[in-house]
């Protein structure tokens, strides 16, 4: 996964500096931002390391625009299936020192990515997330572990990625659309969830719910195989 965010990186322009816990990338274009990628399976740690990532990420950056304009992107290899939802919101939900971003990935899916777009290329990345057959597909199976899935949570992590090829639909209409859809179909197995569990209260209830109460049940519903 890291080379393959290096490649991506590399042909937007962003200048790699490698340092001894992930690499600091420095854009080049007129308005200066910068992002810095580390690996850290144990996203626990996350928040607890970011004030040191920050502090020696400025030793070598130390600019005004270093403080207010970067972001961190955490990759997380979930092999063991471990990482639960609500550790990643806590994550990116953070507002302190960076705007974090966790990307997540199996090693089966990451082979299956790197296998649709010629080992990684860039560009076909870039083709594949505006290819409305690759979309639609993975809206109507969002819920399942795939490439395509994979491929859209690296496009939704990477705001900045330039998108030049063209297709009947913009991506922001298309992201758009899907999260639509994605909320639809989520209020719905919230429903029926919590309609098993308690047999009563169903969609009138899920106002008198907190978000941890609703991931937390969505986590359960996910360990146990559903």
């Amino acid at each position: 996964m890291k080379n393959l965010i290096r490649s991506i990186f590399n042909i937007h322009d962003f200048e790699l500096s490698e340092l001894d816990f992930g690499d600091l990338y420095i854009s080049n274009g007129d308005r200066k931002y910068y992002w810095l990628v580390v690996e850290q399976n144990n996203i626990s740690r996350v928040l607890e390391l970011q004030d040191e990532w920050f502090e020696k990420s400025k030793e070598h950056i130390d600019t005004k625009e270093f403080v207010k304009n970067t972001s961190l992107l955490v990759l997380a290899n979930n092999d063991k299936n471990e990482i639960k939802k609500k550790e990643i919101l806590l994550i990116e939900e953070d507002p302190f020192q960076f705007k974090k971003y966790v990307l997540l990935f199996t090693s089966d899916i990451m082979k299956q990515l790197l296998e649709q777009t010629e080992k990684g290329n860039p560009e076909k990345i870039l083709e594949l997330i505006v290819n409305e057959s690759v979309f639609n597909n993975y809206k109507s199976n969002y819920s399942e572990p795939s490439w395509r899935h994979l491929l859209y949570n690296l496009a939704h992590k990477l705001p900045f990625l330039k998108i030049n090829v063209e297709v009947n639909q913009t991506l922001d209409n298309l992201f758009e659309e899907a999260e639509k859809t994605l909320v639809e179909k989520e209020l719905l197995e919230y429903s029926e969830l919590i309609e098993k569990q308690h047999k009563e209260g169903v969609l009138s209830e899920l106002d008198n719910l907190d978000l941890d109460e609703l991931i937390e049940l969505l986590d359960n519903k996910t360990d146990n195989g559903n």
